[in-house]
């Protein structure tokens, strides 16, 4: 009697375990913008153009959201590693601090070099996840982004020159300013 108790025991503590698991949405202004119950939705994409990384294929688009009454836009970058796509998604208002952020760091990179370090890393997070920056090892410099801190998988692409960036993030402001004229 005792082990058909112990058991019925174990199988409820696991089925109430796998009843009680929440699907947990993120709450960035990605998905705020979309998640609006009641309204209809339109995504609309926009490919920039090609660009280079080390070790796998990237590219990215702007996509407008249209919620509503409401229009947001939103630079997307997608890194195809072999078995799974992962992208990150940086709002209008948070590539302008993106942007900033990133000629702070081509800035600072010059005297970060200069110091000949073992090990340096310097970089910039967006609320939403997106990171970007460089690290030093010695005398070589390697620029990189994080797309989703929070993804359980491996979200970095590194770039071989600043210039990429530069360039990538010009563009998709380029491309917004175009689209909202």
């Amino acid at each position: 009697m005792k082990k058909i108790m112990l058991c019925i025991f174990l199988l409820f503590c696991l089925m109430s375990n796998s009843f009680s698991q929440e699907v947990i949405i993120q709450n960035t202004k990605y998905n705020r913008s979309i998640i609006k119950p009641g309204t209809s939705i339109k995504f609309i994409d926009y490919n920039l153009p090609e660009f280079d990384v080390a070790y796998y294929d990237a590219t990215a688009n702007i996509r407008k959201v249209i919620s509503g009454n409401e229009v947001k836009y939103f630079c997307q970058i997608y890194k195809d590693a072999d078995s799974y796509k992962i992208f990150g998604t940086i709002c209008e208002e948070d590539l302008l601090e993106v942007i900033k952020a990133l000629q702070n760091l081509q800035n600072e990179a010059p005297s970060d070099l200069a110091q000949k370090p073992d090990y340096i890393e310097n970089y910039f997070d967006t609320k939403e996840g997106f990171s970007l920056g460089y690290l030093i090892r010695g005398e070589a410099i390697s620029w990189y982004t994080v797309l989703d801190k929070y993804s359980t998988k491996d979200s970095y692409l590194y770039f071989e020159n600043v210039e990429t960036l530069v360039s990538l993030f010009n563009n998709a402001k380029n491309k917004i300013d175009s689209l909202k004229k």
